[in-house]
């Protein structure tokens, strides 16, 4: 399924502020990935709101690290696929560079997600971390999105016989 591209740098079109986000790199878009998204669409569609995944590009770990061996599970081609597979009405690309990099935990809520793209909520893995030096966490991504009027909603790990289903394991 085609579903539109968004971009963070990019004014939200209207019919996709209120959105409910998942939020996270999906590389891979494996178990851990879908049941992220999942609870996000699931909130989206109880809602009558829109669902959109939203990832990172270049993934943070190639920024910070440029000669890194990270190895990129799936194009944001691919993954423009599988959202859309999974149920998405959208993606939306928070393009990692210098800006995203240096900007605060709170600006990121506060002024990205709630003013720049409208978001109603965000779901997130357990593990989340954002803005400047990661100082950001779940507890903090609450706090902040209570604020501003969204919701956040952090799933665990989801396991298989040898453990969490992680991008890193898959790696």
């Amino acid at each position: 399924m085609n579903i539109p591209r968004l971009h963070s740098s990019e004014p939200m079109p209207s019919a996709f502020r209120g959105a409910v986000m998942a939020l996270g790199n999906f590389d891979g878009f494996h178990l851990g990935h879908q049941a992220v998204a999942g609870e996000a669409i699931g909130q989206a569609k109880a809602a009558g709101k829109p669902a959109i995944i939203a990832t990172f590009d270049p993934h943070p770990v190639r920024f910070f690290v440029p000669d890194s061996p990270h190895i990129r599970l799936t194009t944001l081609d691919q993954r423009q696929r599988l959202f859309g597979e999974a149920g998405a009405d959208a993606m939306l690309v928070f393009d990692f560079d210098k800006a995203m990099a240096a900007t605060s935990a709170e600006d990121f809520v506060r002024e990205l997600l709630d003013r720049q793209l409208g978001a109603s909520g965000v779901v997130t893995g357990e593990d989340f971390t954002f803005g400047k030096g990661r100082s950001g966490s779940v507890a903090s991504l609450r706090a902040l999105g209570e604020t501003a009027g969204i919701t956040a909603t952090a799933m665990g790990p989801v396991t298989d016989v040898q453990g969490i289903i992680s991008s890193s394991r898959i790696r």
